[in-house]
């Protein structure tokens, strides 16, 4: 007969998946532990030092690495950074795997005090050069990953982050959710009690889910609201200048029960 290529993985929707990950996963984040490697805080009440490698679901992990000593220079900590990168690739190529130089990116935190100004202010690619790298094992040249500004937000898990806190893409996703349902409910003839279900049980589980994550100010909550009232309202059958106390007070209370963005 043929050479037949073997099967790798364990399948799609395997029932036994999520423990086999955990049999693979873990042990490589104790390597890193073990090895040094990690993000060292004291909480700011109780003043109880903690500590933590990284966070990860099936495919999408960040690792995070500070500096054991505070006065370290930043090149210090990339050269860590580098060790542990190199840890972790290692450690997948040995369970079968391997890192996406193209899906992958680095940040470098780093601040600098401002005189004139008397704040701290996070620090450019250009104040603090450097890189990190891939082996790609088998490869001649390690491949040089992508990094990006403290203020450049990635998507992780369905939310938009930037390590200095700003919330504009994640609006800006926020917004596209909002005018995608909105587009399908204007074009569309739903009955009201469909439209009705539709935004309670579709779009308003949508935003929820990374609004728990998110630190948006009331008026980004009343910018995203007022284009979706714009739109729910007249499907619902209800007028636009219905007073909004009314309109978001729970059922209980002889209110519309009708989502609230700023209490999802």
């Amino acid at each position: 007969g043929g050479i037949e290529i073997p099967l790798h993985g364990i399948g799609q929707g395997n029932g036994a998946g999520p423990a086999i990950w955990l049999v693979m996963t873990v042990p490589l984040i104790n390597m890193l532990r073990n090895a040094g490697f990690g993000f060292r805080a004291r909480t700011p009440l109780d003043h109880e030092d903690y500590r933590f490698v990284g966070y990860t679901f099936v495919d999408d992990t960040d690792t995070a690495h500070c500096a054991a000593e505070r006065s370290a220079p930043y090149h210090t900590v990339i050269a860590e950074m580098q060790q542990a990168l190199d840890h972790w690739e290692g450690g997948l190529h040995a369970t079968g795997g391997a890192l996406s130089a193209e899906k992958s990116y680095w940040y470098l935190v780093d601040y600098r005090w401002l005189g004139r100004t008397q704040k701290w202010e996070y620090k450019t690619i250009a104040d603090s050069p450097g890189n990190l790298s891939l082996h790609h094992f088998g490869n001649d040249r390690p491949i040089t990953l992508n990094r990006l500004e403290p203020n450049e937000a990635r998507e992780t898990l369905g939310l938009w982050i930037a390590p200095d806190g700003n919330q504009e893409l994640q609006c800006k996703a926020l917004l596209s959710k909002i005018n995608v349902w909105c587009d399908k409910v204007r074009s569309g003839q739903l009955p009201i009690s469909l439209a009705w279900l539709s935004l309670t049980s579709g779009l308003a589980k949508s935003l929820e889910y990374p609004l728990q994550a998110t630190c948006l100010s009331k008026t980004n909550c009343r910018s995203l609201e007022k284009r979706l009232l714009d739109v729910a309202l007249p499907a619902m059958g209800l007028p636009r200048r219905l007073p909004r106390n009314m309109l978001f007070a729970p059922k209980e209370f002889m209110g519309f029960g009708f989502p609230h963005i700023e209490f999802l």
